[in-house]
């Protein structure tokens, strides 16, 4: 465990030390404390000789930083594991909770070896939960418009949005421009998939909030919630023609599949049950990262980002653009 200094007898002085040097008084049980820490250091160095686990950082320069900042908080992490360590040996917690302790307590990371959780089932410390790096596969699908003819985009209105099947699924309206308000609602409410839009101009932006009230009264999109009533309309509206209309097909999408892993803590068992699942250590973060495997987001946005330049190389107008 890289330890540079001549014992722990050594090592305990010069935390001591830290503490006159900060005029922090220790008290006799927090010095007892510190020197039972030892058998906590004996306890990882027999684990880590038997390939039990692995220590990743500097234990001690850990401990020696919590003095630094705060020697009250550090005795108080030293009690604390070791109480901890008397609790593993009597079988009252599982390992895996005094492993982790380490980490919340003093920043110390350590894990499982996958020889240990492999083979070790019969050890005594053997682990009940360990921190695992869950392998998975997506999709993205980026959304696309070969064109939108420029003279519309300024426009105010009311659209109606279809969904792949032709049904009418949302009305709604803007008063500055509609193409941009109509596919922000799409991407809202998960319709950008849609066969088609229509756009409906009427002559004022007073008439607009009147239209849409209007139309969505009379045909009570299911995914509109406000304005729809059991009943039926009483007046009748003259009926506005349709003024521009966006038409897109299934072939108008960029899918993209990627690989990503998800961080959990799984039950041995469930650990060793599945064969898309390693251990969680820096080691295993870095092999996935040679092979381009990377957190859910990461993955996700580096997939989108293959798909905006392929639509952009092909001069598409993206629908669902971040």
């Amino acid at each position: 465990m890289n330890f540079k200094y001549t014992n722990y007898e050594g090592f305990s002085k010069y935390c001591l030390g830290i503490c006159n040097n900060k005029n922090y008084v220790f008290t006799s049980d927090e010095k007892n404390e510190l020197f039972n820490f030892r058998d906590i250091i004996i306890f990882l160095e027999d684990m880590i000789k038997h390939n039990h686990i692995e220590l990743y950082g500097q234990l001690f320069e850990n401990i020696i930083q919590l003095f630094i900042n705060s020697p009250n908080n550090a005795f108080h992490s030293i009690k604390y594991m070791n109480e901890k360590l008397v609790k593993v040996k009597n079988g009252e917690i599982d390992f895996y909770y005094f492993i982790s302790s380490l980490k919340t307590m003093m920043n110390i990371e350590m894990q499982f070896t996958e020889d240990f959780l492999n083979n070790g089932s019969n050890e005594l410390y053997y682990p009940g939960r360990v921190k695992s790096l869950i392998i998975n596969k997506d999709i993205i699908y980026v959304y696309t418009l070969e064109s939108v003819d420029k003279s519309e985009m300024d426009k105010y209105g009311v659209y109606f949005i279809y969904d792949n099947n032709g049904i009418l699924k949302y009305i709604g309206k803007s008063t500055n421009s509609v193409i941009i308000r109509s596919f922000q609602s799409a991407k809202e409410r998960g319709l950008l998939d849609f066969s088609k839009i229509e756009y409906r101009y009427p002559k004022t932006k007073s008439d607009v909030a009147l239209y849409e009230s209007y139309y969505i009264s009379k045909y009570k999109p299911d995914k509109n919630n406000d304005m729809i009533f059991d009943d039926d309309l009483s007046v009748k509206l003259p009926d506005i023609s349709v003024g521009y209309s966006i038409k897109r097909s299934s072939n108008n999408c960029i899918e993209k599949e990627y690989t990503y892993y998800t961080e959990r803590v799984l039950d041995i068992e469930d650990y060793l049950n599945n064969d898309i699942v390693i251990i969680n250590n820096e080691k295993n973060k870095k092999m996935l990262h040679n092979k381009n495997i990377y957190s859910k987001s990461e993955a996700y946005n580096e997939a989108y980002k293959e798909c905006l330049t392929k639509a952009k190389n092909n001069n598409l107008i993206v629908l669902n653009e971040n």
